[in-house]
């Protein structure tokens, strides 16, 4: 059976080689940007899979919860991770079996480090991608993800054992978030779903548009919470408040703008997730504006020709956005005044504060830290050769990057100690 192996992987490298299908590591002529007050510190790094699936975007993101993330990726592989040395704690697949196996999933898993041809590796392993889609959110002792599939699963953050699933409506395009013993889901065909989160029993839905919008971005922004309400924006350019135990609506507001020309200019999506301070809701939509909105009218505040699809992060000050030509934004949440703006290459993440500092990585796999104050780039060094799209996570003191060829980054960082 070896034989009979190692000649199949010599003729599978040879015909893929022919095929040119190998995956070549970009190369980046940018150089770090060291500096000698400031310390970047790599505590582990953990991989989560062979079997990667690097060509397709993926919205899963890393969660934590006492001291353990919780990571996924697209084929179905979860694992926990001990937050403090980056050791697998336990690991699930939920990958499907298929009636026939040709041979062995992890022999053939294994050979994916050199071919990038998932594909063709679950055609003779056996194994079908689940196409996680949407999360890691973790809640108590449950971790909830969905699938491209139209499936939500809630697992034991405990153990990794799946303890339901229910169908959805759509494709899970959104993070799923947890209030109220309810878990909210936004599918792509523009649905919001109640599910309870102990059972998966779903409470009701919500049609978001009224016409099929023809034109959009893959990804759903998850919704708002704050009391009795919740905020979520639409494909069609609308933000709209509903109450959390019925899904009546409260009140809706389009912050788009309408724009003839290339497709391009006519996507209307509210993908970036809003945000809740006090009274005013603070969102943001591709082609249209950052607004800021009275949460119990929906009022408007204060607008900004600014338009994103990023999630955005908040101080007590200020709002930081990456826009959609990856310009980094600052902008005064009380009057939508513009402080600082810094113009970036290649495609960013959506920021993140930590410590005292604005973080983003991006596509070619740099990580930046800029000064929160004036946006200058106080630090750059290059991580990884894939680049980075998922969301950054700051887990009590350390930082942590989930790379496309499926890599969990744990930083620490900051400037050094004067002698």
């Amino acid at each position: 059976m070896k034989s009979v192996q190692k000649l199949l992987i010599i003729s599978i490298l040879l015909c893929l080689s022919s095929c040119s299908v190998f995956h070549a590591q970009q190369s980046i002529s940018r150089k770090d940007n060291t500096n000698d007050e400031f310390l970047l510190k790599q505590n582990w790094n953990f991989s989560l899979s062979h079997l990667k699936e690097i060509e397709f975007y993926s919205f899963l993101r890393p969660a934590c919860k006492d001291n353990i993330i919780f990571a996924a990726n697209r084929f179905g592989i979860i694992r926990a991770i001990n937050l403090k040395n980056g050791k697998k704690k336990w690991s699930t697949n939920l990958s499907s079996k298929k009636i026939i196996s040709l041979f062995n999933y992890q022999f053939f898993s294994k050979i994916t480090s050199f071919l990038h041809c998932a594909k063709f590796i679950q055609f003779l392993s056996g194994r079908q991608s689940i196409l996680l889609s949407a999360g890691i959110a973790v809640n108590g002792n449950y971790i909830y993800v969905g699938t491209e599939k139209n499936q939500l699963y809630a697992l034991n953050a405990n153990d990794g054992s799946v303890l339901w699933k229910t169908t959805l409506m759509g494709e899970a395009m959104s993070f799923p978030v947890i209030s109220n013993g309810l878990v909210f889901i936004h599918t792509a065909n523009g649905i919001l779903q109640a599910i309870n989160q102990n059972t998966g029993n779903v409470l009701w839905n919500i049609h978001l548009e009224e016409d099929p919008v023809l034109l959009s971005m893959k990804g759903e922004c998850a919704v708002a919470i704050k009391s009795d309400k919740l905020i979520i924006g639409s494909d069609n350019g609308s933000v709209k408040a509903f109450y959390i135990n019925t899904g009546k609506l409260l009140w809706q507001y389009n912050i788009t703008i309408q724009v003839n020309g290339k497709p391009v200019s006519r996507l209307r999506d509210v993908d970036s997730t809003p945000i809740i301070i006090g009274n005013i809701v603070y969102c943001v939509a591709y082609n249209g504006h950052l607004t800021a909105l009275n949460l119990e009218t929906g009022a408007v505040i204060w607008q900004q020709d600014i338009g994103s699809i990023r999630d955005v992060a908040v101080n007590n000050e200020c709002i930081y956005v990456v826009d959609q030509n990856d310009i980094i934004w600052s902008i005064i949440q009380d009057n939508g005044q513009i402080k600082w703006s810094q113009k970036f290459l290649h495609h960013l993440t959506s920021p993140i504060i930590y410590k005292k500092f604005l973080v983003v990585a991006d596509d070619r796999g740099y990580l930046f830290f800029l000064n929160i104050a004036n946006g200058s780039i106080i630090y750059q060094q290059h991580i990884n050769n894939y680049g980075f799209i998922s969301n950054l996570l700051v887990a009590k003191d350390n930082l942590i990057l989930q790379s496309k060829d499926e890599k969990i980054y744990s930083f620490t960082a900051g400037k050094k100690a004067i002698k």
